[in-house]
């Protein structure tokens, strides 16, 4: 039996309280024809799309909150925490995102990763096909303009279209994380499709302050978890693996 939501209601989300009330000891989602079995109630597609939809407004009202010192004090702390992990100084060909907005900032790591040699693609929007090209960027101060959504993206005559499936590491953004590295975008669908055209031995990283990261969500069976999450105070690896300092 699926739950009406109205405006006297809470929230479904704050009546989430535990991951088991949407997944059992196996961490897998149990679904039937579309409906998640709990041991309180079952959400249908549109109910768990309310959840999610909640989730990101909240989560993003409370990152939009955070003043430009404190998001440029938790990136750097995310850097360093970044830089330290054998995923990204093994890789060679690195795709990342191109921070806007209240986002954990990623202008110093692309210097930084073309600093290293490492050949480095960030996204271009192809709004009409809600889908996303690479692009390889030698020089961030040069190449860069504002484009699709109001994102820096590769100026016309600095378009270097490169294979997802010459990614060795991908980073991405999110609105949500969840502690088994689900994410939560801006409800575009444009990282879920891309992540989709990658090969499956690539490590997904996803960026986020910790304000961003919360027990779980509901979730599709086609929904795809990034392999770490990295904050400014801790670095996640889903699963029996956390490592914190």
């Amino acid at each position: 039996m699926t739950r009406n939501i109205n405006k006297r209601q809470k929230p479904i989300w704050q009546k989430i309280k535990k991951p088991t009330s949407f997944y059992p000891k196996t961490n897998k989602p149990l679904m039937i024809k579309n409906h998640y079995l709990g041991k309180d109630f079952s959400l249908n597609y549109q109910e768990k799309e309310n959840v999610k939809q909640e989730l990101r407004n909240k989560l993003l009202h409370k990152r939009n909150l955070l003043k430009k010192e404190k998001i440029e004090e938790k990136s750097r702390k995310i850097k360093e925490r970044l830089f330290s992990l054998q995923e990204v100084s093994k890789a060679q060909i690195i795709f990342t995102y191109v921070n806007f907005g209240s986002e954990v900032a990623t202008r110093e790591i692309i210097m930084e990763l073309i600093k290293q040699k490492k050949k480095v693609a960030v996204p271009l929007a192809l709004p009409k096909e809600k889908r996303l090209l690479i692009s390889e960027i030698k020089n961030m101060e040069e190449e860069l303009e504002i484009g699709t959504f109001g994102i820096l993206e590769p100026k016309v005559n600095y378009r270097r279209i490169i294979s997802p499936q010459e990614v060795d590491l991908v980073i991405v953004p999110g609105v949500v994380f969840d502690q088994e590295g689900y994410r939560i975008g801006y409800g575009g669908g444009y990282y879920d499709r891309f992540l989709l055209e990658l090969r499956k031995d690539v490590t997904c990283l996803g960026l986020a302050f910790q304000l961003q990261i919360v027990k779980s969500f509901p979730r599709d069976l086609n929904d795809l978890p990034v392999h770490l999450i990295v904050t400014e105070k801790e670095t996640i690896k889903p699963g029996p693996q956390k490592v914190k300092k």
